[in-house]
């Protein structure tokens, strides 16, 4: 945790981490005595889409298929072939029956997830859950930060992803480099997270993943 203080007033900043553990225990008895003490808890800020429950309803349908390569190109068709021959082994590894048929960013995530499965690690932890009941518990003000993105018509920014390239194949070869590099990083780094061991985090290095939602966020389609 991180403390900044300003003319009497004192901000709490809690570091959270990704992957953990699967069944992790962590320290959060600090976390703990922090939350009694304050008064007003900032969550972490979401995004929501803001549309009508009609147009969601009739936008369902469109839904399938959407992960799909346009022009059913494979993996083979859109990757450079250096970043498709190690994309082979780890797809062995981990994904033995992909059909090679989605968009790079879909399969990468579905790697990513099979990778930090087998590992023993997972990205959906239940850290967040236990402090917002720890907030709820001691009865402190909520404050949530909302990013609403207001879609008039989202069957056709669904059909329109469909058919538009995405600039996704840093995305992808940057998930091959982490795991080809970083499991075992990513085991220490948990465990230093979990004990609250700051000097074990900083002296090790990171793996960027903005590429995959960069790719998301300067696709043509919601730049319109």
């Amino acid at each position: 945790m991180w403390k900044v203080s300003k003319d009497g007033h004192v901000l709490w900043i809690f570091g959270t981490y990704s992957p953990l553990p699967i069944k992790m225990d962590w320290r959060s008895h600090e976390v703990e005595a922090v939350i009694k003490r304050s008064q007003e808890y900032l969550a972490p800020p979401v995004s929501k889409i803001e549309t009508s429950y009609f147009q969601m309803a009739l936008a369902l349908p469109s839904l399938i298929g959407i992960n799909r390569n346009p022009d059913d190109a494979t993996l083979r068709d859109v990757l450079p072939a250096e970043v498709y021959a190690r994309w082979l082994p780890l797809k062995e590894k981990y994904l033995p029956r992909n059909e090679e048929r989605d968009r790079p960013i879909f399969v990468a995530n579905e790697l990513f997830s099979a990778a930090m499965k087998q590992a023993g690690l997972t990205t959906s932890t239940d850290v967040r859950k236990q402090v917002e009941k720890m907030v709820d518990q001691n009865k402190l003000k909520l404050t949530r930060t909302v990013n609403e993105l207001k879609l008039d018509n989202p069957r056709r920014l669904i059909k329109d992803f469909k058919k538009s390239p995405i600039d996704d194949v840093a995305c992808f070869s940057n998930t091959l480099k982490r795991l080809e590099t970083d499991i075992e990083a990513m085991r220490v780094r948990a465990n230093a997270w979990a004990k609250g061991d700051i000097e074990a985090i900083r002296k090790l290095d990171f793996n960027e993943q903005e590429s995959c939602s960069n790719a998301i966020r300067n696709s043509a389609v919601l730049r319109e």
